[in-house]
């Protein structure tokens, strides 16, 4: 017993060893607060101005801005270019004979079946650009000039077919010509020549 009493009095004699006897225990500091940064109140007049559409064009529209991602986007393309040869390179599918073909024969068809649906005098001619009857000659040129601008896009005289766009234009040909026949065979039951 007299040995933990020995113990614990010398834990406690090393404890207060630790502690200086001289110093006065600090008093704690008060806590400063921070004032909270004035805010000062909206303004209504520019609130009133955003909802102006000419305002809010002038602000949305920085064409500083604009041109300097356009520098930026000039830029890119070259770096590109230079690290990749084949940067920008756009595969075309080569036309091949059988799509001209289909081409030029839903054309023809559709001339076919267009001058036959209006020699029937209950048919008429729905495309704005043709009279209600028209003559072969009419229906030939508009064929062959819708034609020619779908060979060559830019007008320059050279041929650059999109081969997309002649499958396309193919398509919607031959479900005019099914629309034309289907025309025919209404017109033969009720009105015949």
């Amino acid at each position: 017993m007299y040995a933990l009493f020995a113990i614990c009095c010398t834990a406690t004699a090393d404890t207060l060893e630790d502690l200086p006897l001289d110093t006065k225990p600090e008093r704690p500091q008060p806590v400063r607060v921070q004032p909270e940064p004035y805010i000062p109140p909206v303004d209504v007049r520019t609130e009133l101005a955003r909802l102006n559409p000419q305002y809010v064009l002038q602000e949305s529209l920085d064409l500083e801005l604009i041109r300097q991602d356009g520098v930026r986007i000039d830029e890119y393309r070259s770096r590109a270019r230079k690290q990749n040869p084949f940067y920008g390179l756009r595969m075309q599918e080569p036309l091949q004979p059988r799509h001209i073909s289909l081409f030029v024969l839903m054309n023809l068809l559709d001339v076919y079946t267009t001058m036959e649906g209006s020699s029937y005098p209950c048919v008429v001619e729905i495309n704005p650009l043709l009279p209600r009857k028209p003559s072969l000659e009419e229906v030939l040129l508009l064929k062959s000039l819708a034609s020619w601008i779908q060979l060559d896009n830019n007008l320059d005289g050279k041929i650059d077919y999109n081969p997309q766009l002649i499958r396309e234009t193919t398509f919607i040909t031959s479900i005019a010509v099914m629309n034309n026949y289907d025309v025919i065979q209404r017109a033969m039951k009720t009105c015949p020549r």
